[in-house]
């Protein structure tokens, strides 16, 4: 508790994550947004001398 400056676990608690499926989701949405971006990504076109 001293590390998180905590006084109690019931505040501890309120900002730990246990509601996996919720992370899942989101680690999902996250990954599925990246490879769109990456997708759309054009190289630079090249500039001629």
């Amino acid at each position: 508790m001293v590390l998180t400056a905590h006084k109690t676990v019931a505040r501890l608690m309120r900002y730990v994550h246990t509601d996996d499926d919720a992370m899942r989701h989101v680690a999902e949405w996250v990954a599925s947004r990246r490879q769109l971006v990456v997708a759309t990504c054009q190289e630079p076109n090249e500039v001629a001398p």
